[in-house]
């Protein structure tokens, strides 16, 4: 197997690991102390809110996959919201509108 056949092995298990993921339940804090579900739908809004405006130009699937990379079982909702902000980050040389979907989930965060 050649080093390329290699990576694109690595890369397509890392994708079916991810989905695995996204389809299984993950477990969470809420702020009282009580357990929950992570929510799915509820990422999805808080990226659309944070990118309106920019809808052209986001990539909602590349930031799923980027939240996907820093969400745990266990998670208070506080690391769930940072998790946000970091998953907008990385595009921020691809696309300079996710800087500003960053600042306003930072935003959000801090006046809540």
């Amino acid at each position: 197997m050649s080093v390329s056949e290699h990576a694109m092995a690595l890369g397509e298990r890392r994708a079916q690991a991810m989905e695995l993921e996204m389809e299984s339940e993950i477990a969470i804090t809420r702020n009282d102390g009580s357990s929950g579900v992570l929510n799915i739908d509820r990422i999805q809004e808080a990226f659309a809110w944070a990118s309106r405006g920019y809808e052209s130009t986001m990539n909602y699937s590349w930031l799923m996959k980027e939240i996907f990379k820093n969400v745990f079982n266990g998670m208070s909702t506080r690391e769930i919201e940072d998790a946000l902000i970091l998953a907008a980050i990385p595009f921020i040389e691809r696309d300079p509108a996710s800087s500003r979907v960053a600042a306003r989930l930072l935003c959000k965060q801090l006046f809540r």
